[in-house]
């Protein structure tokens, strides 16, 4: 295995992890210093020295998990906490999945300024691995092979195989249009401007969009009178932020006289003539307050015009903001409770909607309708009840409850849900799941790992890919507490790490629909590919299930443990 070949598998593998969302090598100042494009967490890899032997490679590298710091610094331990699990999973990720032995790891908290503040760890490996060949003097292991070449025009993006009789392509021509894309463009726009912007020739496209909206205005409004008034920000301002109406109209109905003699209400009159008789203010005061108590409330929720005729009027100022047309989240909200003032009106995406918001604890129901993403929507959150959200055109629940305090989640529509990465992932205070449907889920990757959960229904593994970690349904910790399964059907893709092996506790019935779930490659006159047909279990599932493990072996699959 070459070096190249490792710190690219080692970038392929941090990037499965729920928490990396960038992977680069070299020099890391280089890589994170100036770079806008960086997303955070980083993982970053380079080299010490390596060494070689008659049988082994031996690789020295720098491995480092880093993060973006709060302005008070309040995560820094929570980044580094994170950083060293995420390390640990990567390094033996690779080790078992190249037969490597497992290295002894010291890791190092550091605080450094990039572009950002940043903090996170560091670890110095030594990776060994065997090398994949080698020839004795005079000997040669190498098979001289038959090369029959098949031209071939591309294009459009695919996956292109020789055709039957061919060993691979000789000429190989491509017509595929490559957009040429800008780095950035900033923008100024008023609230609430809509628009379309097109980058001028010869760019096809804009890779970051940064823009500025202008602030919004408050401003005080005195109605003595009846009348219609209509409120406007001054120039410079973008919109009306809040609306202040203070209201104060002596003449509720009709004229002075009439109001004076007849009263607006009873209460007024009544209340006008005690006042006056005894000279007591309070008399007067009363009346006048429970006139004015009567009249009716205007609820005022946006700029515009409000006629009142002939009317005294209280008026209640509730603005609304939309979320999607202003592109808020609530992430690391601390607000007790979904604001009143928050408007879902064509919300479509809830990417890290409620992320950390640690004093909101219930979602109530909000049109959800056109989200087709809930990565990470209540990730790191104290949420623990939400609505029956509609997510029937969600694709994405990638993280949606990671780390989260939910307690019990509905039965959402998962339909059209094919990403399940980290879904549930250390879920302390979840007991079970409703049986969604994953038909056509692709990626179960630590879906439920570090969970509490002691019971899980059947679900459809039809359509679940072969990429790397697809099927590392249970993650890197074992699950004792998990004993009630229902099994995974219809699944091709080989369940070797990750899976059954971090549950030691199954019931025999569980084990059970574990084997019946498994497709039956016999069955249906099928060989299995090299990333299908192998599964691998804990010791006791075979204890538990004795020669009923022939369920598995008929079928076509290969079991260890």
């Amino acid at each position: 295995m070459t070096l190249l070949q490792i710190i690219d598998t080692l970038k392929a593998i941090a990037l499965t992890q729920h928490n990396i969302r960038t992977a680069t090598d070299g020099d890391i100042y280089e890589a994170l210093n100036g770079n806008l494009s960086v997303k955070y967490g980083v993982f970053h890899v380079n080299q010490t020295s390596h060494q070689t032997t008659e049988n082994t490679d031996v690789y020295g590298l720098n491995l480092f998990f880093v993060d973006r710091l709060e302005d008070d610094d309040s995560n820094r331990l929570q980044i580094q906490s994170i950083g060293k699990t995420v390390l640990d999973n990567i390094v033996r990720a690779f080790c078992e999945q190249f037969d490597a032995d497992i290295p002894t790891i010291t890791y190092t908290p550091f605080t450094q300024r990039f572009t950002d503040m940043t903090a996170g760890v560091f670890a110095t490996v030594t990776l060994t691995v065997f090398k994949e060949w080698s020839c004795a003097e005079g000997e040669n292991f190498i098979t001289p092979l038959t090369i029959n070449n098949q031209d071939i025009t591309i294009t459009e993006n695919g996956v292109y195989i020789p055709s039957e009789g061919f060993t691979g392509f000789g000429k190989v021509d491509i017509h595929i249009p490559i957009p040429v894309i800008k780095e950035s463009v900033s923008l100024s726009l008023m609230a609430g401007e809509t628009g379309v912007y097109r980058p001028e020739a010869p760019y096809d496209g804009v890779a970051e969009v940064f823009y500025e909206v202008e602030p919004q205005q408050g401003k005080i409004l005195e109605v003595t009178e009846n009348g219609s008034y209509t409120v406007v920000p001054d120039y410079g301002y973008g919109g009306m932020g809040f609306v202040e109406v203070n209201v104060n109209v002596p003449d509720l109905n009709g004229s002075y006289a009439e109001g004076y003699d007849a009263g607006h209400t009873e209460g007024y009159g009544t209340g006008f003539a005690v006042g006056y008789e005894k000279g007591e203010d309070d008399g007067y005061q009363k009346g006048v307050d429970e006139g004015v108590a009567g009249l009716p409330t205007l609820n005022i929720t946006e700029n515009g015009v409000y006629d009142q005729p002939n009317k005294g009027v209280n008026v209640n100022v509730t603005p609304k903001i939309n979320m999607e047309a202003e592109g808020l989240k609530l992430a690391y909200s601390t607000a007790n409770g979904v604001p009143d003032w928050c408007d879902w009106t064509n919300i479509t995406s809830f990417e890290r909607m409620f992320y950390w918001s640690k004093n909101i604890s219930t979602i109530p129901l909000i049109d959800t309708s056109n989200v087709k993403s809930f990565e990470s929507a209540f990730e790191y959150s104290n949420v623990k009840t939400v609505s029956l959200l509609d997510t029937s055109n969600a694709t994405s629940f990638r993280g949606i409850f990671a780390a989260c305090s939910i307690t019990e989640i509905p039965l959402f529509d998962t339909s059209n849900v094919t990403d399940f990465n980290n879904a549930f992932y250390n879920c302390n205070s979840l007991k079970t799941l409703p049986p969604f449907n994953t038909s056509k889920a692709t990626n179960f990757n630590c879906t439920f790992s570090s969970s509490s959960l002691e019971s899980l229904p059947a679900y459809d593994c039809t359509s679940i890919g072969v990429s790397y970690g697809a099927t590392h349904f249970f993650g890197y910790s074992q699950l004792p507490k998990l004993t009630e399964l229902g099994g995974f059907i219809n699944i091709k893709t080989s369940i070797e790490n990750y899976a059954f092996t971090q549950l030691p506790n199954l019931t025999y019935q569980s084990c059970i629909n574990v084997l019946n779930g498994l497709y039956d490659f016999t069955g249906n006159g099928e060989t299995p590919t090299s990333a299908q047909g192998k599964i691998k279990l804990h010791p006791n599932f075979l204890t538990t299930v004795g020669d009923e493990i022939s369920i598995a072996t008929s079928r076509g699959w290969i079991v260890s443990t």
